[in-house]
C-alpha cells in the first residue's frame, strides 16, 4: 500500500563567523554561509534543499543567532541535523540547536525583533587578536553623549539617511528601534540595537553617528535633521566596517528555546 511521504518544517540556529564568506545571501561566484549550510544539509538529506532566512548579513559580518528554515522528510531524527551538519560545515560555522515549528513559519516575515550588536575598541594601538571581531577607534569618545543620542533614535523613525541602499530599493524606510544599550567594558564599547527590522548598513551608520556625537564631530541636533530628511548640510558620515557587527538574536512569537520540540540551544 502506498504511504503518503510527511513533511516537517525544522528552524535552525547558527553561529558564524563572516570574515571569509562573501556576506550570507547565496551569490553567483562567491563563497557565502548559505551555500556552506546547503551544502552540508544536502550531503544528509541526498536532494538540493534551498535554506530561507531570517535576514541577510553583510561580508565580513558575523552571527550568534541567525536562523533559517526548511522543510525535510519526517523520518529522520531532529538532532541529526545539527550533529550531521556540523560534521560537514567549516569550523567557523555552527548550528547550535534545530526547532520544529508550524508548517507556516517564516524565519524573514515572523521575525517580531532583531538584536545587533556593534562592537568597538578604543585604543591608540592596534590589536592583532580582535581584528576580526572589533572596529578600532583611537579618538576619545564621550560614552555619555552617545547613551543620550541614542535615546533619540528609539522609536519609530524614517532612517532613510542611514541606509546605503539605492534610493528605489526600499519602498518604505520606516523602522522601529525598540531599544540601544551602549556597554564600555574597559576598552572595549559595545552597542546593542533591537529593532523591528533594518535597511541596509542601518546599523553601522547609527552607530558611526553615535562615535561622531561621543567625540563632538556632530550634536544631537544633527541627528534629529537625518531622522527628520533635514539633512540641507552636508553631512559626513561613514559606514562602519563589517568586522564589528554580530546578529545576535532573531525573535519569534512561535518559536523560542521554550516551546515546540527542539535540540540543543
Amino acid at each position: 500500500m502506498y504511504k503518503r511521504q510527511i513533511f516537517i518544517r525544522l528552524a535552525l540556529v547558527i553561529e558564524y563567523e563572516g570574515t571569509s564568506y562573501h556576506g550570507f545571501q547565496v551569490q553567483p561566484n562567491d563563497v557565502t554561509i548559505q551555500e556552506e549550510l546547503e551544502k552540508a544539509l544536502n550531503k544528509i538529506v541526498d536532494k538540493k534543499i534551498r535554506l530561507e532566512f531570517a535576514g541577510r548579513t553583510d561580508s565580513g559580518v558575523h552571527a550568534l543567532g541567525q536562523v533559517v528554515a526548511f522543510d525535510v522528510d519526517d523520518s529522520a531524527q531532529i538532532h541529526t541535523y545539527v550533529n550531521g551538519m556540523n560534521h560537514y560545515l567549516p569550523d567557523d560555522i555552527s548550528v547550535k540547536c534545530c526547532h520544529k515549528v508550524s508548517d507556516d513559519f517564516d524565519p524573514r516575515r515572523q521575525a517580531v525583533s532583531r538584536h545587533y550588536r556593534y562592537s568597538l575598541l578604543l585604543d591608540t594601538s592596534r590589536s592583532p587578536l580582535t581584528r576580526r571581531y572589533l572596529y578600532r577607534i583611537t579618538d576619545a569618545v564621550d560614552i555619555d553623549y552617545m547613551r543620550s543620542a541614542s535615546e533619540i533614535m528609539v522609536g519609530t523613525h524614517d532612517f532613510k539617511f542611514f541606509s546605503t541602499a539605492s534610493k528605489d530599493q526600499f519602498f518604505n524606510t520606516i523602522r522601529t528601534i525598540f531599544s540601544i544599550n551602549i556597554h564600555l567594558n574597559d576598552k572595549i564599547i559595545d552597542v546593542d540595537i533591537v529593532g523591528n527590522a533594518f535597511l541596509t548598513s542601518q546599523v553601522r551608520r547609527m552607530v558611526a553617528v553615535l562615535v561622531q556625537i561621543g567625540q563632538g564631530k556632530l550634536f544631537e541636533s544633527d541627528l534629529r535633521n537625518m531622522l527628520k530628511l533635514k539633512t540641507e548640510r552636508k553631512y559626513s558620515v561613514s559606514t562602519l566596517p563589517p568586522q564589528g557587527l554580530c546578529l545576535v538574536e532573531v525573535k519569534y512569537k512561535e518559536f523560542s528555546h521554550e516551546v515546540g520540540e527542539k535540540y540543543g540551544c
